[in-house]
This record gives structure tokens, sequence and C-alpha cells, in this order.
């Protein structure tokens, strides 16, 4: 791996995302003071809605999922 950071001496670590969490990640740029929300809709109608920052200005926002099987499955701590 090519050291990008001069005297950089700790270890590297690369993971990696498994599912469509992160390739289907949606992001984009904020163009100006704003809020940034968050919603989900459920099929029987119920909606959750969370305010997630409040922009003074431009800026980028970013949105990921993970599904719950996905993240039991891969959350296990060592035995």
């Amino acid at each position: 791996m090519p050291r990008l950071v001069p005297g950089w001496t700790q270890p590297i670590i690369i993971g990696r995302h498994a599912f469509a969490d992160q390739y289907r990640a949606t992001d984009f740029t904020v163009p100006g003071k704003g809020t940034l929300t968050i919603r989900f809709v459920g099929d029987d109608g119920r909606k959750i809605e969370h305010e997630v920052y409040d922009f003074p200005g431009g800026g980028v926002a970013m949105a990921m999922f993970q599904f719950s099987t996905t993240r039991s499955a891969t959350s296990r701590a060592p035995r």
C-alpha cells in the first residue's frame, strides 16, 4: 500500500460494506442554509421523521440503510 501520508506509522485497516447499504447510499450537495430531515413511511401508513441537521450554509448530505437480518448476522461479538 502506498504511503500517502508521510511519517504515518500506525496500522492501516481496510473494510468494506457487504450489501446495498453502501452501494445504494444516496448523497447530494446541500445548496445552502436549510434543514435536513429523513422520513420513513411504512406499508401501513405509519410515518417516522427525524430532523438530522440544521445547515447554516451549504454542505453535503448522505443517507444509508441496512436490513435487520444483515446487521444481526454481521454484528455478533466474538466468542
